[in-house]
């Protein structure tokens, strides 16, 4: 059933929502120059370069699902937080599918809280958490050219968590995260170890269909997206901090 709010009340249900939950979903009839006005009334929308184009140019909208790029594509992508903790901190990231088929398999959204972390994780992988900044190295094109980002993962005093974890193994990884003094593979294990008791607590799997819109709240979840194996789907994405 789609909704029939307009969209200023739709963010203030959807505000209310969040502020006791980690993500918020519904249905109904946006168009791609509707849903900045919706990210507006929700924050304040992220201008982000786009893979492939100069870094000078900055869109709000992001069109997801339709080629094979690592990022927007069809392909698996890991457990993982949006933005940095910088120019790109991101509080929310909204999905509107426009359009999908009826004979689609694969392409969920996975969606997981971090909700009470600390009391979840082995004290050692907690330590690690809080006592340690982590570098992603991000694959941006076949020759191997990439871009670095260090970040403190954790911040207790918010519960915020920024991690992008491993790429299952035989993947092609679009990304690598290393702990602060730490090898690659003990870096592997501990995300993996975080990635399990996060994943085992609190895991929600969405069917995309047209007319979706999720909103997730990027400082109390990770978030991933499984590979679409048939069909197709047009999902519109804008974050906002």
């Amino acid at each position: 059933m789609l909704c029939n709010l307009d969209i200023h009340e739709l963010a203030a249900l959807a505000a209310q929502h969040l502020q006791a939950t980690h993500f918020f979903r519904t249905r109904y009839c946006l168009t791609s120059s509707q849903l900045p006005v919706l990210a507006n009334a929700l924050g304040h929308p992220i201008r982000v370069p786009h893979r492939g184009q100069d870094e000078a140019y900055r869109d709000q909208v992001t069109h997801l699902g339709l080629g094979d790029d690592p990022i927007t594509g069809k392909g698996l992508l890991p457990f993982h937080t949006d933005g940095d903790r910088g120019e790109y901190k991101t509080r929310y990231l909204i999905l509107y599918c426009l359009e999908a088929s009826e004979d689609k398999q694969g392409g969920e959204t996975l969606i997981a809280s971090t909700k009470n972390i600390s009391g979840i994780l082995p004290t050692d992988i907690y330590q690690i958490l809080t006592r340690r900044d982590a570098t992603t190295r991000f694959r941006l094109d076949a020759e191997n050219h990439f871009k670095s980002l260090t970040y403190r993962v954790y911040e207790p005093e918010s519960a915020s968590l920024m991690a992008y974890f491993p790429y299952p193994m035989g993947e092609t990884p679009h990304w690598d995260t290393i702990f602060e003094g730490l090898s690659v593979s003990t870096s592997r294990d501990a995300l993996i170890c975080v990635e399990a008791a996060v994943t085992k607590r609190s895991f929600y799997a969405h069917h995309w269909r047209k007319h979706d819109l999720l909103i997730i709240d990027n400082e109390k979840s990770i978030h991933a997206r499984q590979p679409l194996t048939r069909g197709f789907r047009h999902i519109i994405r804008v974050i906002c901090r």
